[in-house]
């Protein structure tokens, strides 16, 4: 990446904050009534051109302004912006359960910034089982409660037999806890029944079925989620306002959790924590910039949360943001886990 000189930066940074505003090309006249230079117009043109050849800045027609080319943000981003300025806060609320925690998140995220906000748990890695209870819920039907290491819970129907105590669930729940406890997702969904001949055939058969579950419950769990929120911000947004086509391909590929899934992953690994237009993998959101950071729970990775919104985005405000709420997140999700 070519440096720019100081006089150049600002004027990058100028045509950068003007067209995040507008989303209208930025003309050297302009930059000359609102920032102080020290220097007029032609020098300004000539300057602009200049950055143009360097491929920071575009002109979509001959007799328009600049606008910033992707490579003119990732420089803004990388070299021109204060990380550790944060225009605005968010805070998680203290909730009891990780996707409503996520999505409560994510719908906060999405307002403040009014892009998309996208929240992915990791597919497997970690994520193991730490207990498994059962409780009685009518003489045929028995609840089914698994509680995870990354703090999510899940509950499920089970077929059960009458002539089942407390205690005969108890022993089950037990047996069941013994062979998963510790076990990542993966493993867990492809693992045998386990055999107890301590248990009666009653209870043997609740095993079989409960053990399904669990290894069914396990299989969804291991392929993570995603949770959007704020698609239809998008809408309101200028530049696809004026191109439908473009709008319908990005809303469709926001519809699919495989595509954010990678979306967020690149950015939220790297070090800028940011994928700006044709960095981005998937063709539909090459006109996107992806803005994520990880969150954690206990010092495990646990997933990543993102902003994704025009390449025309307040870069400045929102990295910081997005990263102050995983913060947020991952002290929120480590209480819970504990």
């Amino acid at each position: 990446m070519d440096s720019l000189s100081p006089r150049k930066e600002r004027i990058l940074k100028a045509v950068v904050l003007e067209y995040v505003e507008t989303a209208e090309p930025v003309g050297s006249g302009l930059i000359v009534e609102r920032y102080d230079l020290g220097v007029g117009p032609a020098t300004v043109r000539n300057e602009l051109a200049d950055i143009a050849e360097r491929g920071y800045l575009e002109q979509p027609h001959t007799s328009s302004g600049r606008i910033p080319s992707d490579s003119g943000y990732r420089y803004y981003v990388d070299r021109l912006t204060d990380a550790d300025y944060v225009e605005t806060s968010s805070t998680v609320r203290d909730i009891n359960n990780v996707e409503e925690l996520l999505a409560d998140t994510c719908r906060l995220l999405a307002r403040v910034t009014q892009h998309v906000s996208v929240a992915a748990t990791l597919r497997e890695r970690s994520v193991t089982v730490r207990q498994v209870s059962l409780t009685s819920i009518t003489p045929q039907r028995a609840l089914m409660v698994v509680v995870f290491s990354n703090a999510s819970v899940e509950d499920r129907l089970i077929e059960s037999s009458q002539d089942l105590t407390a205690e005969d669930l108890a022993r089950v729940a037990h047996v069941m806890t013994q062979a998963s406890e510790g076990v990542k997702l993966k493993p867990l969904s492809r693992r045998s029944t386990p055999s107890n001949d301590d248990l009666k055939p009653s209870s043997q058969n609740l095993l079989s079925r409960a053990w399904r579950e669990l290894r069914s419950l396990a299989k969804s769990k291991s392929e993570g989620k995603v949770i959007s929120e704020g698609t239809a911000y998008l809408v309101n947004q200028p530049e696809f306002q004026r191109d439908y086509q473009a709008l319908t391909e990005i809303v469709q590929a926001l519809e699919d959790a495989n595509v954010l899934q990678e979306a967020i992953e690149g950015p939220a690994s790297s070090e800028s924590g940011v994928a700006i237009g044709r960095e981005n993998t998937a063709d539909a959101l090459k006109r996107l910039a992806v803005i994520a950071a990880r969150f954690y729970i206990d010092g495990e990775d646990a997933g990543a949360i993102a902003v994704i919104g025009p390449t025309r985005m307040h870069y400045e405000s929102t990295v910081p943001l997005v990263r102050q709420t995983a913060r947020a997140l991952t002290d929120a999700l480590t209480r819970l886990s504990k």
